[in-house]
């Protein structure tokens, strides 16, 4: 599709059918150049995580688009941030930082033997990652040095490893990257087996490395300078995905820590409730112990009445009503020998 005027209705639709970058790619303008668009012509987009929750079946908000809906919108004659550094001249001027190390770098390295990258040179420790044959190095620092630029004109930063490898940190989210001239397999013929060998192609690759995966070459309709504002612009909707993936997962590990709150106060609340029944269940028993000494008592003490009750017998009587103290838990009584009847319970 290259219509170089749409709807505002119709440009609507689009955006909140696919990402972005697909209608931008769809209609043929720049990524940040859509998003300029609808800005100025007041169209709602999605929001960061949008996509995310549409994949995962949860729950989502459409506005409703308000103003005249069949205005017609130009797509053409506006310029994105950064777009000055997009050009095809394969001069360096004023080369970045980076750019400056990794030239360097290139100069003095040697060519390695490797199958994978035969008669290529490679860029240092602390230095952007770039391997490729001699040939090709002054190509890749100039795509280089127009990706950084582009890169930090947009507000986000690159860097690198430890030891090797690049990294470039788009909205808070880090991308390990990596630019290599592509070799192919090629059959040798002063061999008297039949052997192969693999040789450069003066093809670059930009590539990122681990997840997500994802390579750019030039191509009939685009060169790989061109597709800086692509790169660029699948980096940060990934870096948006990851985003509201990290915030996803935070609110989960906000709401299982929730729930395993309350689920640890229920399990409390159940222990302490059967604890306290258990203490009154085992008072009503005391109770009644003390209850059913006193009654003994009572009756021992009826039966010595008309005979006298002897002094010794009297001790006893003494004793055993404070024994029946001792255990009533509507008194408790400590027993000078053998403390509280709590502490006596086996």
């Amino acid at each position: 599709m290259k219509t170089k005027a749409i709807t505002r209705k119709a440009l609507f639709d689009l955006i909140w059918e696919k990402s972005l970058r697909k209608v931008a790619q769809q209609i043929n303008v720049k990524s940040n150049k859509l998003k300029k668009i609808c800005a100025e012509e007041d169209i709602p987009t999605p929001q960061a995580g949008y996509w995310i929750k549409i994949k995962h079946g949860k729950p989502v908000f459409k506005p409703e688009l308000s103003g005249d809906l069949e205005r017609e919108i130009v797509l053409e004659g506006i310029a994105i941030k950064g777009s000055k550094f997009i050009s095809e001249s394969l001069s360096l001027t004023k080369p970045h930082q980076l750019i400056k190390e990794a030239r360097e770098g290139l100069k003095q390295a040697k060519p390695m033997f490797l199958y994978s990258s035969p008669q290529m040179v490679t860029t240092g420790r602390n230095q952007i990652d770039i391997t490729v044959s001699p040939n090709l190095i002054k190509k890749s620092l100039v795509f280089m040095d127009k990706l950084i630029k582009y890169l930090e004109a947009k507000n986000h930063t690159i860097g690198y490893n430890e030891h090797y490898g690049t990294i470039m940190r788009v909205r808070n989210i880090e991308f390990e990257v990596s630019l290599r001239e592509k070799s192919k397999r090629s059959k040798e013929t002063d061999s008297v087996y039949e052997s192969y060998k693999m040789v450069p192609t003066g093809t670059l690759i930009f590539k990122t490395r681990g997840y997500p995966y994802r390579e750019w070459v030039s191509t009939k309709n685009k060169t790989l300078v061109q597709k800086i504002p692509d790169i660029i612009g699948y980096l940060e909707e990934k870096a948006d995905e990851r985003n509201q993936l990290k915030i996803i997962h935070k609110e989960n590990m906000k709401r299982q820590e929730q729930e395993r709150l309350e689920k640890e106060r229920q399990q409390n609340l159940i222990i302490a409730e059967k604890e306290k029944f258990n203490n009154f269940y085992e008072n009503s028993l005391r109770y009644d112990k003390a209850q059913q000494l006193r009654k003994y008592i009572t009756v021992i003490e009826q039966q010595n009445k008309d005979s006298g009750m002897k002094d010794n017998f009297a001790d006893l009587v003494h004793w055993a009503k404070k024994k029946a103290d001792w255990v009533d838990p509507l008194i408790e009584h400590d027993d000078p020998i053998l403390g509280n009847y709590s502490d006596y319970l086996p």
